[in-house]
Parts: structure tokens; C-alpha cells; sequence
């Protein structure tokens, strides 16, 4: 990381400065005050090169005009500038500058500074997000940054190894992290959240999603559906925070792939969410979690304008996740995130539970119960894929998890999209279908020519 401080390899020229941010560089830029007011950055008062901090603003305002500012810059105030004139001298640059900060880190604050830049609502105004830092956090800016600069680079080494380019996505660990701001309705549905399965302890992942759903579907039930040997400390922490919490009996057998164990878990789930008397329910998992906002409203908005096909037992559509919804596999409904009227989910979770005289190689828990589903609504299988497109476009609608912000604390949890890859034959990885692929599904099926060739999943070929 490229930092000016006092003593350190300073920027202490126009060039050097241009150049880490044309490179990418993440700039800590020190900012000092002296006699007459003049704010400049780099050194201190022995500086032969003073840099004022208008010029620098201006620079780094041509580079974002230019579009190759790659770089970030944070401003730390020097120990002479913790004052409010020098702060408001500093807050004046920026302001006369127009710079569009994505963010604005002020960092080595002292406690009444900090305090005082708080009040100060105009630094809304300067960027999105304004973080602000004192000498005693615990936080420390100058590591996590200069992670960032190294994460980065590794970014870059791994691009040019491998030919490909890279992306990340960074989601608070907690709920006090999480900053949203939902819509305001005149009217509210009906609804619950039901987090199935045992309790996520690590990083206290269940509880700080509890919280963060408080924020983000407030009027919304949130309902934990676990086991009844779970710790009562952790169940007494998720109903302080907010949740309702089923404890449910495990069944005997925990079924191929623990599906016996789902069933058990998001049953005792949806018991609850009539007997609060939601209307509609989102079915998610206790290790997964959602960071959209306004999902609630796009929900019911969708299940709204697009209603069910005619001719089916069933009130509404259900809408599915893209994660784990393949478009390749016969009746693959993805059962990690679901939407949809209560009537419509417990019909669909009201299954019986898994025998073990069941063959492991040849049973799919999702497709298992997407076709008791299906069948239960009156639709009869024909065991094809254009049959399960048209099971797609008739009774689901599928969005892209993207939409949901869906993070999942399990397997690859690093990669964003884990299932898309762009060298391997899209059968083989069973191809997850996006919402504009059913929505062309939905609105020119007959357009669309089958395979002209067998799809072998789970030993079977299917045509």
C-alpha cells in the first residue's frame, strides 16, 4: 500500500501520486494545517514540496473524469489538524473539489474530532460512505488496507497465470456493519422467514442474520426452525434478538443428503408461520443468508404479474433461486432459497419421509420433491427435458441469486457464482438457469428446440 505519512516513501509529487492511482494504489493521503490556514498533504512542517490539498482533489477529480482512476483514497488527519477550523478548511477542499468518493476513511481521529465530524451531515454529500476511525479502535485501517492491496494483487498474479479474469464481493460479518434502508409501504403482507436447520455458530452466523433480517424485513416474522438439543443460551440469544424458535424433534433417519432432517426442520417451520398467520413465506437455511433489500415487495410483486398456469392445483407460483436450479437435470427445483404462498409451501414440503430402503446413487433430494410436487398439482410427467422447461414456465419463476445477494456458509464460499464456468460443457456442471433464460421459457417456450442428444445425470439418460 502506497501511504504518505511522515517518514514513510512519501508522494510527495503530483507524478507519484498520479501514477499509484493510475495503477491501482490504495492512497492514504496525510493531511496538515499551518499558520494562515493552508491545508497541504505529504511531510510535515520541514516539507520543501508542499502539496495543497485542493491541487491534489483536483488531480485525482481529472483522473475519475479521464475514467483511469483505478485507485482509492482515505485521508488521515495529522495530530496539528484536529482542530475545527483545520477540519472544516479540509472539509471546504473537498467540498469546492466536486470529487465523487466512493468512500471517505478518516482515520487516528481523537475522540471529540470524531464526534464532531459525526454532526457534520454534509459529509453525505461527498460520498457514499464515510467511515471514521479513532486512535483507540481496534480496527485497524493501514493492515486492513494493505491486505486489500496484497488480496488485489494476488488478483492479478492469478489473472495472469491462469488467463481469466477475477472478481470478489465483500458482505459484512454483522449486523451493526449492515446499513439498509427499505421501502416504506402503506400496506404490509403477511409474511415469515424460515431459517431451517441447526444453528450456524461460527462468526455467530444464524444470530447476526437474525439481526441483520430485523433491519431488512422488519415487518417481516423470522422464524428459526431447529433441533430441540440445540444450546438453550444460543435459542435465548436468537429470541432476544428478534426470532421466533421451533425446536423440533430430529426424525430416526436422517435420510440420503439429510433430507429427512429438511423435511422435519422446514415442516415445523411452516406450522409456525400459520400459526402466526403469514400468507406467504421465504424458505432459507440457517448457513445461508440474504443481503438484498426489497426483496419482500419484488416477491410478491412477481408472484402478482405472473400468475400460475391454468389447469393446476396451485394458488401461486413458486419462485426459486438460480443457485442450484439446473436447467439440464429433469425437475431440478433448487430447495435452498423458495418463495410462495403458505398453501403452495406446505403442500410442497408435506412429504413423507425418506426410507432407507432408498438407493443412494439414483436419489436427488430436489428432484424428489419437486416431482411429488408437481404431480400433486396435477401436471403429469414425461420424464423430459422440455417437460421440466415447461414445468419452469408454467409454475415457477426463477430469479437470479444475484438479485437475493445470497451468501452460503458452506462449500466453495468464496466463489460468487460457484456453478458458472465458461470452459466446461454446461450439461456436465447440470447449467443453472437465470431468470432472462426463463423468462424466455416463460414467454417463447415453443420457439425452443429439446436437446438432440441424452443428458446422463445420476446414471440416468435423459432426453
Amino acid at each position: 500500500m502506497e501511504k504518505i505519512e511522515t517518514r514513510a516513501r512519501a508522494l510527495d509529487s503530483y507524478e507519484a501520486i498520479e501514477k499509484a492511482l493510475r495503477e491501482g494504489g490504495d492512497i492514504t493521503i496525510e493531511v496538515h494545517a499551518f499558520k494562515g490556514g493552508e491545508i497541504i498533504i505529504s511531510g510535515d512542517e520541514s516539507t520543501k514540496d508542499r502539496l495543497p490539498l485542493k491541487e491534489v482533489l483536483a488531480l485525482y477529480k481529472f483522473l475519475q473524469e479521464a475514467n483511469v482512476a483505478r485507485g482509492t483514497m482515505s485521508i488521515r488527519l495529522a495530530d496539528n489538524s484536529q482542530d475545527r477550523r483545520s477540519i472544516d478548511s479540509v472539509l471546504d477542499s473537498i467540498r469546492k473539489s466536486y470529487v465523487s468518493f466512493s468512500s471517505i476513511i478518516f482515520i487516528d481521529l481523537e475522540p471529540n474530532v470524531q464526534e464532531y465530524l459525526k454532526s457534520q451531515e454534509k459529509l453525505s454529500r461527498f460520498s457514499q460512505q464515510t467511515t471514521l476511525v479513532n486512535k483507540s479502535s481496534k480496527l485497524s485501517v493501514y493492515k486492513a488496507a494493505a491486505k486489500s492491496h496484497l488480496f488485489k494483487h494476488a488478483l492479478s498474479y492469478l489473472e495472469n497465470r491462469f488467463d481469466r479474469f477475477f472478481t470478489y464481493h465483500s458482505r459484512p460479518k454483522r449486523a451493526e456493519d449492515f446499513k439498509t434502508m427499505p421501502f416504506e409501504l402503506s400496506t404490509y403482507p403477511k409474511t415469515a422467514i424460515i431459517l431451517q436447520g441447526p444453528i450456524a455458530k461460527a462468526d455467530d452466523f444464524t444470530l447476526e442474520t437474525v439481526k441483520m433480517y430485523k433491519k431488512s424485513f422488519p415487518h417481516t416474522h423470522i422464524i428459526v426452525s431447529t433441533w430441540e438439543d440445540e444450546n438453550m443460551s444460543d435459542i435465548d440469544a436468537l429470541e432476544k434478538a428478534g426470532a421466533t424458535v421451533v425446536r423440533n424433534k430430529k426424525p430416526p433417519f436422517n435420510g440420503p443428503s439429510n433430507v429427512n432432517f429438511q423435511l422435519a426442520s422446514t415442516k415445523g417451520g411452516i406450522e409456525e408461520a400459520k400459526n402466526l398467520g403469514a400468507t406467504h413465506i421465504i424458505k432459507s437455511r440457517t448457513d445461508q443468508r440474504m443481503y438484498g433489500t426489497n426483496l419482500m415487495p419484488y416477491l410478491m410483486s412477481l408472484v402478482e404479474k405472473f400468475p400460475v398456469a391454468p389447469g393446476f392445483k396451485q394458488k401461486q407460483r413458486i419462485v426459486l433461486s438460480s443457485f442450484g436450479v439446473c436447467k439440464y437435470a429433469p425437475y431440478y427445483f433448487s430447495d435452498l432459497f423458495m418463495f410462495g404462498h403458505i398453501d403452495d409451501m406446505s403442500a410442497y414440503w408435506n412429504i413423507d419421509y425418506v426410507s432407507k430402503d432408498v438407493k443412494k446413487e439414483f436419489f436427488n433430494p430436489e428432484v424428489h420433491l419437486a416431482t411429488w410436487f408437481l404431480e400433486k398439482t396435477g401436471r403429469e410427467l414425461k420424464w423430459t427435458i422440455a417437460d421440466s422447461w415447461k414445468a419452469y414456465a408454467e409454475q415457477t419463476i426463477v430469479i437470479d441469486h444475484t438479485t437475493l445477494d445470497l451468501y452460503w456458509f458452506k462449500y466453495d464460499r468464496w466463489l460468487v457464482d460457484r456453478r458458472r464456468n465458461y470452459s466446461e460443457t454446461p450439461e456436465l456442471l447440470q447449467g443453472a438457469l437465470s431468470f432472462h433464460e426463463w423468462f424466455v421459457l416463460y414467454s417463447d417456450l415453443k420457439n425452443i428446440k429439446p436437446l438432440d442428444r441424452p443428458v446422463f445425470f445420476r446414471g440416468l439418460s435423459i432426453k
